[in-house]
């Protein structure tokens, strides 16, 4: 069990107190301006890019909705430098260093992750430069970078989101960091995030609310009763 005095049961180099106790609150606050901002910015896209159902109708974006469009991929960015943040927190206060197999699934599918919906921001820029310059997202040829988009936010993201849920959930499990209940959600969403077939509406607001659970526990949890608990264990 990991204690926050700064050893483990098993005997293992741990965290310190204090330091531990500072990086799991960073981890949490990140984690939270993360889970807000992309559920904010994924609101705001779908709402204001609406292409399935501009392909069944003609008609034009308006400036309201460009405008929604803007401030999404404005604050997309944002999104991804606080999940580094969260991610780099976690690895301090969930994790450890001696397990290298799955340190380095985790930095990779969470790193691999922030640069999917980056090139998602980054071809959604495209069309919304386009559809200013007077273009026609109605046109066959501009549904391409539309599906583009979509598969990146929603599909692809997902299964990189899935590999960091199984790889958060297997070191708390591991090094007692996490609760039995949350490592147990962190699989199941992991496991639901992998075999999702393409396609499934609003599955890419999945991942936002479990890291939104998450950030919470590590914000509110007691640390003298954690501290308590993990002296228990010791003796």
């Amino acid at each position: 069990m990991v204690s926050l005095v700064g050893e483990t049961a098993d005997g293992l180099p741990g965290h310190g107190g204090a330091a531990y106790l500072r990086m799991a609150r960073s981890a949490a606050v990140a984690g939270l301006v993360f889970s807000a901002l992309i559920i904010l910015v994924l609101v705001l896209f779908r709402t204001a890019f609406p292409f399935d159902q501009l392909i069944d109708s003609n008609a034009a974006l308006s400036q309201a909705q460009i405008d929604r469009g803007r401030w999404a991929l404005y604050l997309l960015p944002f999104a991804g430098i606080a999940f580094i943040w969260f991610m780099a927190a976690l690895n301090y206060s969930v994790g450890h260093a001696d397990h290298r197999l799955f340190t380095t699934v985790f930095i990779a599918s969470g790193i691999i992750f922030v640069g999917l919906i980056f090139v998602a921001g980054a071809v959604a820029s495209a069309e919304v430069a386009a559809w200013v310059a007077g273009g026609d997202l109605l046109r066959p040829e501009r549904l391409i970078p539309a599906t583009i988009v979509n598969a990146l936010l929603a599909d692809y993201s997902a299964r990189m989101a899935a590999i960091f849920c199984l790889s958060v959930s297997t070191f708390g499990r591991m090094r007692k960091t996490l609760p039995s209940w949350l490592t147990i959600l962190g699989t199941v969403t992991g496991l639901f995030l992998l075999l999702v077939p393409f396609g499934v509406r609003y599955v890419e607001y999945v991942f936002p609310a479990w890291v939104a659970i998450l950030s919470l526990y590590l914000f509110i949890k007691d640390p003298a009763g954690q501290r308590a608990a993990d002296s228990s264990d010791i003796r």
